[in-house]
């Protein structure tokens, strides 16, 4: 049975190059820190801008993926996790990071 939150997810995959570690990249983009979340039981690291806190997991050794957006989230406002999302794609670009931005029909206001 498939979660019904999962038509409200939303993220970023990023994929760096063959070789290249996702944590080793994540280190270096512009105006966000990579650190550890530092929640028990949750992804192990974050990027942080601030007290924006966007969670991260490693899908395979090239390529993370954004999970929540701290505090947004826990506050239910999608509309701030959304726009720090942006700002972090942003920052990707910026960083030379290839990067794309996924999101359900939700979240693009088609449903």
């Amino acid at each position: 049975m498939t979660d019904p939150k999962i038509n409200e997810m939303r993220n970023i995959l990023i994929y760096t190059p063959d070789g290249v570690s996702a944590e080793d990249a994540l280190k270096d983009v512009n105006d966000w820190s990579f650190e550890e979340l530092g929640i028990p039981g949750g992804h192990k690291f974050c990027l942080r801008n601030g007290d924006t806190k966007i969670a991260i997991f490693k899908s395979a050794e090239n390529i993370a993926m954004t999970s929540n957006v701290l505090p947004h989230d826990s506050h239910y406002d999608q509309g701030k996790a959304n726009d720090a999302l942006l700002k972090l794609k942003a920052a990707l670009d910026e960083s030379g990071i290839q990067s794309v931005v996924t999101a359900s029909d939700k979240d693009l206001g088609k449903a």
